[in-house]
């Protein structure tokens, strides 16, 4: 199974209580419990995982910066990736797409620098994951930290 998020504009709410507008914003401290099978994504990066028994575990979050609730994601994947740790960027995919996956990795990474020269803002979170899933309900959703696309 894939499961991952859609909040945007105002599913937030289905998935925790919370204030859904856009105009406010708020930290998140996300856990989420999964099987050591599969990786838990969300908007930053890893701060810990703890493992239980019969396979589960929980992964913890670190804490995300002020943002408005539909901006929040996470997605529980059994995903293979490629990465440049370098730059902190990372595609997942499902492994017998992994090849084909090379060339749009090789795209996103160098995504963050561009957009920078572009608009002399710099991306200021510490990772961006790009996450490749059959069937999700629209082509792409840009959360902060994590992209989703079908």
């Amino acid at each position: 199974y894939v499961a991952a998020t859609h909040f945007e504009a105002t599913s937030a709410r289905s998935a925790f209580p919370c204030w859904d507008e856009p105009a406010l914003k708020a930290q998140f401290d996300i856990a989420i419990r999964h099987h050591t099978n599969y990786t838990a994504l969300s908007n930053m990066p890893v701060d810990r995982v703890e493992h239980g028994p019969n396979g589960e575990a929980w992964t913890f979050f670190q804490t995300t910066p002020p943002m408005s609730s539909y901006l929040v994601a996470f997605a529980v994947i059994p995903y293979d990736y490629h990465t440049d740790d370098d730059l902190n960027v990372t595609t997942w995919v499902p492994e017998e797409k992994l090849r084909e996956a090379r060339v749009s990795f090789e795209i996103s990474r160098l995504i963050p620098a561009a957009m920078e020269r572009y608009t002399g803002i710099p991306y200021d979170l510490p990772k961006m994951d790009h996450v490749i899933l059959p069937k999700y309900g629209s082509e792409a959703i840009e959360n902060w930290g994590l992209i989703l696309y079908s």
